[in-house]
């Protein structure tokens, strides 16, 4: 960074403003005063050194990093690309999935965008139910540089689909949720500690008497999100009744008897959801019993980017940082296809509390 001395932009010259400040960094970069990795001074810093607004820069930063020069880094600030790639290199990565529920479908777009700066487009195709291949043998010859495995449902079926990947014979990179004692090069959400976090919320909020609402204990989120969950109220020196473990992969079926057991007079004060989904049902089964939230029935869940905006009353959350997700994803298949190994990152976020959970 100490080496990029930017010129100050001419009004009387016929590129627009930020055209100038784009085409003085494109230099830089061209002639190696600033080297591929380099940090690029602050927006701060060039809107002084240029004498330019704050739009102007990001203007051009923006122009810069979707010709693939540049790139973001959330919180860290703008850097110099590495090399474009090469004339004929592959430029399309493929995200397959089982699905596109939470948390696939916005780590996808923050993915999506993430490598659109270094020239890479992302593919999305869902596995389909009749076991067809789910891309062209063509086009995973021809054009795919890198598949993106995203471990869902039930741990054989996962196996299985990880399986089939590796007869394509491209480097795969996991993203979503891992599978249990994954160790395979990939960027997860860690749903463990999110789980984790809000039931220790609860706990501080002076809950006893807790209840789950989520993902099966068998499948792959369940392995991680009920033990984190059931690890904590057990660690509270609390107990935790089989009758108050329920299925939020069935939740039409489990509606009934989620009411029910809020109208017993041995009901749960706080309970923990694994999705948003789960969270506005058991909201729906909070009322229906005749209890109001928080004050009877604390709630928690996590998956915030899919709850509503008009939910009643605003449900506490663990929100994960996507953005940081797509950029940790651009990062290691960026890695990955300079013939480098990565491992297994674990992305987490925070907890953001909201009047479901309050005293």
């Amino acid at each position: 960074m100490a080496g990029c001395g930017m010129r100050r932009v001419s009004r009387n010259a016929r590129a627009p403003l930020y055209r100038q400040v784009a085409n003085d960094l494109e230099e830089q970069i061209a002639s190696g005063t600033l080297e591929p990795g380099a940090k690029l001074p602050s927006e701060r810093q060039l809107c002084e050194q240029c004498d330019v607004s704050q739009i102007t820069v990001r203007r051009a930063l923006r122009e810069l990093a979707h010709a693939g020069k540049v790139y973001s880094q959330h919180g860290l600030g703008w850097f110099v690309a590495e090399a474009a790639l090469a004339p004929g290199a592959r430029r399309h990565v493929g995200m397959v999935a089982g699905d596109l529920e939470w948390p696939l479908a916005p780590m996808a777009a923050h993915a999506s965008a993430a490598l659109s700066q270094f020239g890479l487009c992302l593919d999305l195709c869902v596995w389909p139910l009749d076991g067809h291949e789910p891309l062209p043998g063509d086009m995973i010859r021809d054009e795919m540089a890198l598949a993106l495995y995203c471990p869902a449902g039930e741990q054989e079926d996962a196996l299985s689909r990880r399986i089939r990947l590796d007869a394509w014979g491209l480097p795969i990179l996991g993203i979503g949720v891992a599978l249990q004692d994954e160790s395979g090069p990939g960027v997860y959400l860690d749903v463990g500690l999110a789980t984790e976090s809000i039931t220790e919320h609860l706990l501080r909020q002076g809950r006893e008497r807790l209840a789950y609402l989520g993902a099966r204990p068998t499948s792959t989120l369940g392995r991680l999100t009920y033990w984190a969950f059931a690890e904590a109220v057990w660690g509270a020196g609390l107990d935790l009744p089989l009758e108050w473990v329920l299925d939020g992969d069935d939740l039409s079926g489990q509606q009934e008897r989620l009411t029910e057991l809020l109208r017993s007079s041995s009901r749960p004060d706080g309970m923990v959801c694994t999705s948003a989904e789960a969270a506005v049902s058991a909201l729906s089964a909070i009322y229906a019993a005749g209890l109001r939230c928080p004050n009877d029935v604390a709630l928690v869940t996590v998956g915030a980017e899919r709850l509503p905006e008009q939910t009643m009353p605003p449900i506490t959350s663990y929100r994960f940082d996507m953005q940081l997700v797509g950029e940790r994803v651009a990062q290691a298949v960026r890695t990955l296809l300079a013939g480098q190994a990565v491992g297994a990152e674990y992305v987490s976020g925070a907890l953001v509390e909201r009047y479901s959970s309050r005293v």
